[in-house]
């Protein structure tokens, strides 16, 4: 959801309509333009969008968010894929807005020493 948001703050201050942009958001993620996001782009995409310092070859995160991504099963992440990603996070934030928009408190640790 991070680079979501991320890449949706990039349509914002390009002035996009809102929308999904499922070709943008994939341009943005695409390092190499071939119209597939792999585990590398994605490795990339939370490195420089935001800025999470990540070793090369820990590729845990991106993989997770690869298989989230890849919503045809097919092993590659497509606009097609964006396109139903979209569809359904539109449906998750207006089903559960309330919870977007009121976050839990962080959890801080109370001492027990007296």
């Amino acid at each position: 959801r991070k680079l979501w948001d991320a890449i949706s703050v990039i349509i914002e201050d390009k002035g996009m309509e809102k929308g999904c942009h499922c070709e943008f958001r994939l341009g943005q993620l695409d390092s190499d333009g071939d119209g597939t996001v792999t585990v590398q782009d994605l490795q990339k995409g939370l490195e420089e969008l935001l800025g999470y310092s990540i070793d090369d070859r820990e590729t845990t995160l991106a993989e997770f968010v690869h298989r989230f991504a890849d919503t045809t099963g097919d092993g590659k992440v497509r606009q097609q894929d964006f396109e139903q990603f979209c569809h359904e996070i539109l449906e998750t934030y207006e089903r559960d807005s309330w919870r977007l928009d009121h976050p839990k408190p962080a959890y801080t640790r109370r001492s027990t020493i007296s």
